[in-house]
């Protein structure tokens, strides 16, 4: 950006910041968040902006709600080296509360400047942890160090980095490994003719394999079913093509092609009914369970009948002496496992109208949190008041928080998760934090260039996924 124009934007950013809420879509502030807010603009004036944050973040407590808090945060914070994806973050709660303020145009070029600034932090992040790993003496250690490295130039978007560092690998395993992995990063981000070329350099056939059930699965959700076919039929017999058949299945269903998700089901059960009778290890039940529980959803009801029958026979014909490491013998953990596909069961039999079938299943279930959902999705259908369903064994589960106040307090409920990765130390003085990592051994040395990195780098992606929700939301409101 040419330097005068990045003046005015910061005028016209710094002009909003100064006014009143009275000139704003805000509504008035208490009198005590106004006076924190006027002593956080005379602070930043000083300029002292960590003062000015403290006051910022006062106002904050006092009017969770008011735009012009979040603005004047995301300017402060942006203010000091380092805290470019805390002021990103202050300045999409901002704009969740007024997309349609006078300075909104300002205000989005002012979170590009920081994400590009944020990046070239996290390249030269990922260079010194890369320089760090090219000492290694071992070659096994070295190649696993580089392997993580490559990674996150995948994940930063310089996909010419991470080859380079991939090229520079060199256990073949480890060499398809990473390919691998940069191929997962091209497929999250929807780059899927990279991806493919990508895993076409792979050699060793299980990441192979991998890589193009991942392609597949992306193809499927995005509702490229051809190309998901194409994908999956490179893979071979294995429990990757069967995932793959799975999320071709479901994006059939969506479609209407309902015969065609019942047969790519169906073939994905052969499969693993065939891997089954030569490796008895257990995955091949989890995957069962997971077609099981698409056939339902889709409402086959007599395939997914059969193939939780055929599940259920497989875990009576388990040892009770069998004893897991948490204690639990195999046999009352797969009946726990199975407890989910039945309880889908019994909801696509309740659709079917078949109430007698899904009572008998749902008697079956052994998990009581499934059972009672069953029985209440069939004490619904026959009109029987559920309010006295006893949920006393039901543990907890975790629920999502929903949000109560308007504006900007129900954009920091919807992303409490996202926001608490930036207190960390490292999103407040990343230049203090680099010198606090240890200064011996090599291995040490990387291992806190790498946590630094990642961490960095997980940030920024939800922020900036985040960030583009925002504006989608924004776009359709």
């Amino acid at each position: 950006m040419p330097l005068a124009r990045h003046a005015r934007t910061l005028a016209l950013l710094l002009c909003f910041a100064g006014a009143l809420p009275a000139q704003t879509t805000a509504p008035s502030l208490p009198p005590a968040a106004q006076e924190a807010l006027s002593k956080g603009v005379i602070a930043a004036k000083v300029p002292d902006y960590l003062l000015a944050i403290r006051y910022f973040e006062e106002a904050r407590k006092l009017a969770p709600d008011a735009p012009i808090i979040y603005l004047n945060l995301g300017l402060a914070e942006s203010k000091i080296p380092g805290r470019e994806l805390r002021a990103m973050a202050w300045f999409g709660a901002y704009l969740a509360a007024s997309p349609a303020a006078a300075n909104a145009a300002a205000v989005k070029e002012q979170i590009a400047v920081l994400d590009v600034k944020n990046l070239g932090d996290l390249s030269r992040l990922i260079r010194t942890a890369e320089d760090a790993a090219k000492q290694f003496v071992d070659d096994s250690s070295r190649d696993l160090a580089l392997l993580y490295v490559a990674e996150l130039w995948a994940q930063s978007g310089d996909f010419e980095m991470a080859f380079e560092v991939v090229d520079s690998i060199k256990d073949a395993s480890r060499k398809s490994q990473t390919h691998y992995l940069i191929a997962e990063v091209q497929v999250k981000a929807g780059d899927i003719p990279d991806a493919q070329r990508t895993a076409g350099s792979i050699k060793d056939a299980y990441y192979k394999t991998r890589a193009q059930a991942a392609i597949a699965k992306a193809q499927a959700e995005a509702g490229n079913i051809a190309g998901a076919q194409n994908s999956a039929n490179s893979i071979g017999k294995s429990a990757m093509k069967s995932r793959a058949l799975r999320s071709i299945a479901i994006a059939q269903s969506k479609a209407q092609d309902f015969a065609g998700a019942r047969a790519s089901l169906a073939e994905a059960y052969t499969i693993v009914e065939k891997i089954r009778e030569v490796d008895t290890s257990g995955d091949e039940e989890e995957e069962m369970r997971e077609i099981a529980t698409a056939q339902a959803k889709a409402d086959f009801v007599s395939d997914a009948q059969q193939t939780i029958n055929h599940i259920i026979t497989l875990t009576e014909n388990m040892k009770e002496e069998d004893v897991l490491n948490t204690g639990t013998s195999g046999k009352a953990m797969s009946r726990i496992l199975n407890s989910g596909a039945q309880c889908e069961l019994v909801l696509a039999q309740v659709r079917a109208g078949d109430i007698a079938s899904a009572q008998k299943t749902a008697n079956s279930i052994h998990y009581a949190y499934y059972k009672t959902t069953a029985q209440s999705s069939i004490d619904h259908a026959q009109g029987k008041d559920t309010s006295t369903l006893s949920v006393s064994t039901i543990p907890e589960v975790p629920r999502p928080v929903q949000p109560k106040a308007p504006l900007v307090g129900e954009w920091i409920a919807k992303n409490t998760g996202y926001l608490q990765l930036l207190t960390e130390a490292v999103f407040f003085d990343l230049s203090a934090h680099l010198k606090s990592l240890p200064k011996g051994n090599a291995q040490g040395i990387f291992d806190g260039l790498l946590h630094t990195a990642q961490e960095v780098s997980a940030a920024r992606k939800v922020i900036i996924q985040m960030l583009k929700q925002q504006a989608q939301q924004s776009a359709i409101s």
